[in-house]
């Protein structure tokens, strides 16, 4: 059978479900996943997105897990779109083979923060850990996440490493002064421009107070203006990114951090603790620096960072997002699809 023909017969055929628990309402909340099931739609692969609702509740979990019973025709493939409690949900969709993502708090879960937090960060890490084994194949969003589950021989289960994938179209590079202006942002003379993207101020995954006390050690060297960066739209980063002189990450943990991704498409480095694949990526540029968790080295890093582009010309970080397309990624997931039947 010839190579159209092929993948002819395999869309006709193919019928794939994702379940997850990234709620359409929530601003940014599980971008990367609708985007990404938009790009396979156009890759030509019929999905049913499946939002399977507050599973806090254990009411909630019965309810979904009956509703999942009740289809009649098993789908070809189950790719849950989360671990923990989604992840285990899931499992109650028939299909031929059955497919887990991880993302990253799914497998790490919480170390810090109120006793609550870490009591549902534990929680998070034994709920993904007693479905691993249930799945046809596991997809890690990092390198180091399947290196990490290999060390601990938490699978059986085929694996792959996928990371989440962004619009090149979305993220290019902008004039920094431009970029400014659209923003009116108000920077002084030999000012910089830090950002540090998060979500929620009060993650304590994220580790604000790092990032606050690593510029304030900086600022003895350079006039350096923190923004943090919450509540903005994906589509509107851009401009916030290329205003910026560095981005800043001072994750505990992370999967593939998607702003790291986007800063790159835009020609922006980063400094950040040792987290995801970071240091692959930073000791393939000159411009970009990986710390260990302490303020006085990413004061450092900060300084190495801002002092190299000042004192060189700029580096061209683009293609270093390359391998994040949208489009790469889902064909990527298509592929991973074929090979798991």
């Amino acid at each position: 059978m010839n190579n159209k023909k092929g993948t002819a017969l395999f869309k006709k055929k193919f019928t794939v479900c994702w379940p997850h628990n990234f709620s359409p309402n929530i601003l940014n909340g599980g971008h990367f996943v609708f985007s990404l099931l938009k790009e396979i739609k156009n890759q030509g692969i019929m999905v049913d997105d499946i939002y399977l609702g507050n599973l806090k509740n254990p009411k909630n979990i019965l309810a979904t897990i009956n509703r999942m019973r009740q289809r009649a025709e098993p789908y070809t493939i189950m790719h849950a779109q989360y671990g923990s409690l989604c992840g285990l949900t899931s499992l109650a969709i028939p299909a031929q083979k059955k497919i887990l993502t991880l993302r990253g708090s799914d497998w790490y879960g919480a170390s810090h923060g109120k006793p609550i937090q870490i009591l549902h960060g534990l929680m998070q890490k034994s709920f993904t850990r007693l479905t691993l084994n249930k799945y046809d194949r596991i997809i890690y969003s990092s390198e180091r996440m399947l290196s990490e589950s290999q060390k601990r021989n938490h699978i059986n289960t085929k694996s792959s490493v996928l990371p989440s994938g962004i619009n090149l179209h979305t993220f290019t590079p902008l004039d920094k002064n431009l970029a400014r202006s659209r923003l009116n942002l108000k920077v002084l003379p030999n000012e910089y421009i830090i950002c540090f993207p998060v979500m929620h101020t009060n993650n304590p995954i994220k580790r604000l107070f790092l990032a606050e006390e690593a510029v304030s050690k900086a600022n003895k060297k350079y006039k350096i203006k923190l923004i943090t960066l919450t509540n903005i739209l994906n589509q509107d980063l851009r401009t916030w990114y290329c205003a910026s002189d560095l981005i800043l990450m001072t994750s505990i943990y992370e999967g593939w951090p998607n702003v790291i991704k986007e800063a790159l498409a835009c020609n922006i480095p980063f400094v950040s603790t040792d987290v995801s694949d970071l240091a692959i990526v930073a000791n393939k540029t000159n411009s970009c620096f990986v710390s260990q968790a302490n303020s006085d080295e990413l004061a450092a890093r900060i300084i190495n960072c801002i002092e190299h582009q000042t004192t060189t010309p700029r580096e061209d970080l683009t293609w270093l997002a390359k391998q994040f397309s949208i489009k790469t990624i889902a064909k990527k997931l298509i592929n991973i699809y074929k090979s798991t039947l």
